[in-house]
């Protein structure tokens, strides 16, 4: 399953970036009442990122891996993929794109996932798409109230 939720926002994306490897930053994409604890981060090639929710949420560790970062004039455009991950998920990849647009960006979400079981995805599916498309879209006043709200 997958989707894709763009925010835009006032700055450009070489101011942007860096800030994805700060843990309060990161933390602050999380709805409150999820505890989201960074455990680790970093935004190179190869770095692992492990994270745990202390309230609500999936429970154990989720690690991932970037796998892919690319700079352009267009923008910064990264990948993460999980590498440890809680139940109910078997799989988890999150494409992040900070593209330019016009005098700011537009930050891109877009993860895909699986859940396990596998018998149970027809039903558990869809319900953790609502709630995790649901945290993505909640993720617009974070990046907003950071980067603040795009001009006009």
């Amino acid at each position: 399953m997958r989707f894709r939720v763009a925010t835009r926002v006032a700055q450009a994306p070489g101011a942007i970036f860096p800030v994805f490897g700060d843990k309060a930053f990161v933390q602050s994409l999380a709805p409150g009442f999820m505890g989201l604890e960074v455990v680790r981060i970093g935004l190179e090639l190869d770095d692992e990122i492990e994270v745990r929710f202390t309230k609500l949420g999936p429970r154990g560790p989720w690690m991932s891996r970037i796998i892919s970062l690319d700079s352009s004039s267009a923008g910064v455009t990264f990948v993460d993929r999980s590498i440890q991950l809680p139940w109910p998920y078997a799989t988890f990849e999150h494409h992040h794109g900070i593209l330019a647009d016009g005098d700011g960006s537009n930050l891109v979400d877009e993860p895909t996932f699986t859940v396990r079981p596998r018998l149970l995805s027809p039903i558990l599916g869809p319900i953790v798409w609502l709630f995790l498309r649901w945290s993505f879209v909640a993720r617009g006043r974070a990046y907003r109230a950071r980067f603040g709200p795009p001009a006009g």
